[in-house]
């Protein structure tokens, strides 16, 4: 019974692939809305379920991307129950969705149902029926396994295609006596409450598993952004014309435009659509479930569900742009011989060879010159040119912020020696989640964090590093960096988050370490090395700085060498990109004297 399942997926695959080779125009748009915005279950504004009569080409019908062919109900949100938070008030308007127990007190919070549709647009009905023939094929597979809380997508699978089930218990509070049969009534809830607590039993009804199922699974695997793998999804909350990535309504709004933020506040995040690829480069269905076979017949366990090395390495990056050029000639030239016409506005800090390299690549000779200056000064080697349109100085230090060559000292003999306002400390770092984050995402930082001054107690550890602000002016930089576009060798967007970032002098890989200091700086969003020291080396000499940093693996016992260049790539593009703006660092140079 623990194998079938793969079989039948192993049998599904190439029918699959058959049928997006016939077609890569069946794409499927997924809607779900609560229950008190019946309104949206049409969709977004973009999308029209009008399309009934397309037009003819040939003697046949000619479907516009999102022209719909084929829909309906999709598994839906079941009425649940959960216990109220400790800052949450009640009053009239959500009093109705509460349960309480004897003495008045709220004990459970109704969480509402949602409805779900799917739509299947962009070819006749006739594709919409084949690929449902096998989705929902894939689907009972997927329902009669007994093995899917082994698997390392077990949080998806789990709850798609779990037993079916007659109701649910819930106890809130002291319930002194629980009845040994079910009190709910028909299709109603049962309540019993008590002085200190109350009792909710409630009847789930399920779906059979169909390609309902099958389809609400590729939108929740897109929605992983699995490293590697080329099926994604994008969800987007809505109001009227105004649409946002789903995930950022989770964000603080309050350093935007009053406008911004009210428009954004408007918008409800219980109903959402999601679509398969992007709205404007879909992902045929078909396709999309062959890249889910893959990922679901990983054979992996659930300790390597946050690693999923088995998918990631298999990224190719042989043939991309940027691990294909080649760094511009160098010209070794002593100290003196540099002119004074030329004088780096940034200095770029690296600790790797693989980041040292990246920047090199992108570098350009400084203007009137041929070739990339090389000098050497002190205990330390400079590359002068420009990143963009801005004259940068790049030195490498070892790795840490302590010791001889450590990014501290370093830093502040590159800031002292050429005069430099500001200071990038450019590379790769660990991520923290792999389930919101993806390998390539660059992290920037607003913070640093320093993890390593500790007070070891008999009873606890103290933490009693300091947290450093990044620069004012870099900071703005790099959060209005718009129009910046990386993407992996599957046309996967590297993402931008800007966040405290933990820096140590310890090479994070282990998942109990990891685990444990996240727990302590839950609000950090990843971790490297060089930072604290360049940071500290920064604020002594009254200068700028900011680490720019993209996620290469996630300190979890399972590093590998595989991402660093494409990491490191992608720091260094932002970084570009950024330094390519005239006149973004003017206030800093004319502050500083420079220019």
């Amino acid at each position: 019974m623990a194998i079938a399942w793969r079989d039948t997926l192993k049998t599904l695959l190439p029918q699959f692939e058959a049928r997006a080779c016939k077609s890569q125009s069946l794409h499927h748009i997924f809607v779900e809305v609560a229950e008190d915005e019946p309104d949206k279950s049409r969709g977004p504004s973009w999308f029209s379920r009008s399309s009934k009569n397309p037009s003819m080409v040939d003697g046949k019908p000619k479907y516009g991307k999102w022209d719909w062919c084929s829909f309906g109900g999709l598994p839906g949100v079941e009425i649940g129950f959960r216990e109220p938070l400790a800052d949450e008030r009640f009053d009239e308007s959500n009093l109705k969705h509460t349960v309480r127990d004897g003495s008045g007190v709220v004990r459970a919070v109704k969480i509402a149902v949602k409805h779900r549709h799917g739509y299947f647009c962009g070819t006749p009905s006739e594709e919409a029926s084949a690929f449902e023939s096998l989705a929902t094929a894939g689907a009972i597979a997927l329902a009669g396994a007994s093995d899917l809380g082994e698997h390392f997508l077990a949080p998806d699978l789990s709850d798609l295609f779990r037993t079916p089930r007659g109701g649910a218990r819930y106890i809130f509070g002291e319930v002194p006596a629980v009845p040994d049969h079910f009190v709910a009534q028909g299709w109603n809830a049962g309540v019993i409450s008590f002085k200190h607590g109350v009792l909710i039993d409630l009847p789930i009804s399920e779906k059979a598993p169909g390609a309902g199922h099958w389809t609400v699974l590729l939108h929740r695997l897109g929605w992983r952004r699995m490293a590697g793998s080329a099926l994604l999804a994008e969800r987007y909350a809505w109001h009227e014309n105004v649409e946002i990535a789903w995930d950022m309504l989770s964000q603080d709004w309050s350093r935007y435009s009053e406008q911004l933020t009210k428009q954004f506040a408007s918008i409800s995040k219980e109903s959402y659509y999601s679509v398969l690829g992007t709205k404007d480069t879909p992902l045929d269905v078909n396709l999309a479930s062959a890249f889910a076979i893959q990922m679901l017949l990983a054979d992996l366990s659930p300790a390597m569900s946050i690693n999923r090395t088995g998918i990631e390495s298999q990224t190719d990056y042989s043939r991309e742009k940027w691990k294909c050029c080649t760094p511009r000639p160098q010209r070794t030239l002593a100290r003196e011989a540099i002119s004074d016409a030329f004088q780096p506005h940034v200095g770029i800090l690296v600790a790797t060879e693989i980041e040292r390299q990246a920047v090199l690549k992108k570098m350009l000779p400084p203007k009137k010159r041929r070739n990339i200056l090389r000098v050497h000064s002190g205990s330390n080697t400079y590359f002068l040119g420009r990143l963009g349109v801005t004259d940068i100085v790049l030195c490498m230090a070892a790795m840490g912020s302590v010791g001889r060559d450590s990014s501290a000292l370093v830093t502040s003999e590159m800031l002292v020696s050429w005069n430099l306002p500001a200071v990038i400390i450019v590379g790769i770092a660990f991520g923290k989640d792999a389930t919101k984050q993806e390998i390539g995402n660059v992290l920037v930082s607003d913070r640093i964090i320093s993890y390593e001054p500790q007070r070891i107690g008999q009873a606890a550890t103290e933490y009693r590093g300091r947290e450093l602000s990044a620069g004012g002016v870099l900071l703005n930089r790099f959060r209005n960096a718009l129009g910046w576009n990386f993407t992996t060798p599957n046309g996967r967007k590297c993402g931008l988050q800007i966040g405290p970032i933990l820096s140590g002098e310890k090479l994070v890989d282990n998942a109990d370490f990891k685990r444990m200091l996240f727990d302590q700086f839950p609000t950090a969003i990843g971790g490297e090395m060089e930072g604290a020291g360049g940071a500290a080396a920064a604020e002594r000499n009254k200068r700028e700085w900011i680490v720019v940093k993209a996620i290469c693996d996630w300190g979890d016992g399972t590093k590998t060498n595989h991402h660093q260049e494409f990491a490191a790539a992608s720091s260094v593009h932002l970084v570009e990109h950024v330094l390519n703006q005239s006149g973004s660092l003017d206030s800093l140079i004319k502050r500083d004297g420079n220019g």
